[in-house]
């Protein structure tokens, strides 16, 4: 039998051929126009001579009875159009994971179905399916290790087949982003390079930054540099960073870390203190600081106040101690401390002055109208030391307190009893009082006596007793004096 498939566009099938026109034009495939020969005739089709709009015809000829194959040759000379598939794209990238590829094309001269042949055994070859409309879905074997497959598809209307058209599918790793743990900094403080990693060499990771304020860019490419972290306001700041990775147009789940910022506490300088030896220093309380939850420690660089050398909260009650002889100054630094971040410290010092002495002076006793001499105080090794002093009883003179040495002065004692008077000494140095010394003035009264009456006697005559009297002041005693021993009287008694 001989046989010529005839694919031209035409509506009206004439076919022409060497010498014969015993042949039988039958079934509908393929489209035919125009062919050319030595000699014409007309063919039917199902009784027709012509064909009208496009058709799909394949025309069989066969030779009439007492005819052999191929008997007699046939030569037609046509326009002769096989079906064909155009790749938008032949190379193929997909990710791990996806379980389809899409397979863009075109197509000519209308083929109506598709086979896939794959060089790999992961896939399943495919046979002669209705091709559809463009994309073409081809199913991704799950499991499927990454790497590159080949792959031919070839079309066919039915009759003729199209070229095969090679194609590849690269399945490609999806990138991954290694955990970044958390990371809490303070105020001020530099946060490190942010390095990220994964499992896809190249791979690009592209983060994003929900809250700028902390210091950083709201996104970036790649490994996130240092930056100074930022907090200005009482209370810890978190920022959400979102790290996405990319390779080989492949993208990878997102991971997300967060970035907390503490806020800087405060504290407020402290007075200053001056406080005398033995002294109360009363509770120090530190205050300041609008972060909640802040505490405060502290450091002493002077212990010999009595006080240690560091501790945590306020500062409690203490007796401040000075054994020498010259004011001692400590330093304190308090450091206010929030969520493990230590703000701006703050100074003040403690200086407490030492006790001054004075040595106890010598008791006075004195007659009534006598000069007292001056009295100077003395005993202090303490810088400074000055003198101040009291007076229990004006009456014998002496001006009820005074500053520095008592001037000399006269006693007086207009009573018939002797006068005590106490003196308070306080030394003084550095506006702090030291240990006082007591002493007594005392005055005695001026005693009286009675003018006796003139005596005369005769010579050899006896001179009574003469008793003196006149004094009030008790234990009041007499003595005399004789000018004239020659009357018979001692010179003194």
């Amino acid at each position: 039998m001989g046989k010529i498939t005839l694919r031209v566009k035409a509506v009206l099938v004439i076919v022409t051929f060497l010498g014969f026109t015993n042949f039988i034009l039958s079934e509908n495939k393929m489209n035919i126009s125009d062919i050319f020969g030595i000699k014409s005739a007309t063919a039917t089709f199902n009784g027709a001579t012509s064909i009208n709009g496009d058709k799909e015809i394949k025309a069989i000829l066969t030779p009439q009875a007492g005819l052999e194959a191929n008997q007699n040759v046939m030569e037609a000379a046509s326009n002769i159009e096989t079906p064909g598939i155009t790749l938008i794209n032949n190379e193929l990238q997909i990710c791990t994971g996806e379980s389809q590829a899409e397979l863009s094309f075109s197509t000519t001269y209308n083929p109506t179905t598709y086979s896939i042949n794959f060089d790999n055994s992961a896939f399943i070859d495919i046979s002669d399916q209705t091709l559809n409309s463009s994309p073409l879905i081809i199913s991704i074997p799950s499991q499927l290790a990454t790497g590159t497959y080949n792959a031919q598809i070839t079309v066919s209307n039915g009759t003729e087949n199209g070229d095969p058209v090679n194609f590849s599918i690269q399945l490609k790793e999806i990138p991954s982003v290694n955990t970044i743990s958390n990371i809490e900094a303070c105020s001020g403080s530099s946060i490190n390079n942010i390095n990220f990693s994964g499992n896809v060499n190249e791979t690009t990771y592209s983060w994003s930054n929900n809250t700028t304020s902390i210091g950083l860019a709201a996104s970036g490419v790649t490994n996130i540099s240092s930056f100074n972290a930022v907090n200005n306001t009482n209370s810890p700041v978190t920022a959400t960073i979102t790290v996405t990775p990319e390779a080989n147009n492949c993208t990878g789940e997102e991971k997300t870390f967060t970035i907390t910022v503490n806020p800087t506490a405060s504290v407020s300088k402290p007075a200053n203190l001056v406080v005398c030896n033995q002294g109360s220093v009363s509770a120090i309380n530190f205050t300041g600081s609008n972060v909640s939850n802040t505490s405060y420690k502290w450091t002493n660089n002077n212990t010999t106040i009595g006080l240690n050398a560091n501790g945590n909260g306020n500062i409690d009650v203490f007796t401040a101690t000075n054994n020498t002889f010259a004011p001692l100054t400590a330093n304190i630094t308090v450091t206010p401390v929030a969520n493990n971040c230590e703000g701006t410290p703050q100074s003040f010092s403690i200086t407490v002055n030492p006790t001054s002495t004075v040595t106890k002076p010598t008791d006075v006793v004195v007659c009534n109208q006598v000069a007292v001499p001056s009295i100077n105080f003395t005993g202090s090794a303490a810088t400074g030391t000055s003198y101040k002093w009291t007076n229990s009883e004006i009456g014998i003179g002496l001006a009820a307190s005074g500053n520095g040495n008592i001037t000399g002065f006269t006693a007086t004692n207009t009573s018939t009893e002797p006068i005590t008077a106490t003196i308070t000494v306080t030394p003084v140095a550095n506006d702090c009082d030291g240990t006082t010394q007591t002493f007594t003035i005392i005055v005695n009264p001026t005693s009286t006596v009675t003018k006796p009456a003139d005596i005369t006697v005769c010579d050899k005559g006896a001179v009574p007793a003469i008793n003196f009297a006149g004094s009030a002041v008790t234990g009041t005693s007499y003595k005399w004096t004789n000018s004239e021993i020659g009357i018979g009287l001692a010179a003194s008694g």
